[in-house]
């Protein structure tokens, strides 16, 4: 369950942020996720709250957005949504493709008091 591994992630870098801001506290954590990256909602919201238990960021609440995985075709030039990880083009079935979303992982915002 790589959830873990990013669940333990998120909370370092938010420490070194919240580290240059002392006195403030984390309400909430935006996270944006791509399909790509394989990642179980339920299991990330649940491994960040069973990490942050007991710590600083204890009651923040986990959002996560989840960015679909599109391509854009090399040969036809079309857009598509990639679905189930078929790596060919929908429209011509070339397999010349260029992921365009999907595969980020990034802290969007985080709201604090």
């Amino acid at each position: 369950m790589h959830e873990v591994g990013i669940a333990n992630e998120i909370i370092r870098i938010i420490n070194d942020i919240m580290g240059e801001h002392p006195g403030q506290k984390v309400d909430k954590v935006k996270v944006v996720i791509g399909e790509m990256i394989a990642v179980v909602p339920d299991s990330l919201t649940f491994a960040y709250t069973a990490l942050t238990e007991n710590t600083l960021l204890q009651n923040s609440k986990l959002d996560i957005e989840i960015v679909p995985l599109t391509a854009r075709c090399n040969v036809c030039s079309r857009k598509f949504n990639i679905k189930e990880f078929e790596m060919t083009c929908p429209y011509c079935f070339s397999q010349d493709i260029a992921v365009n979303n999907g595969n980020e992982l990034y802290i969007k915002e985080l709201e604090v008091s």
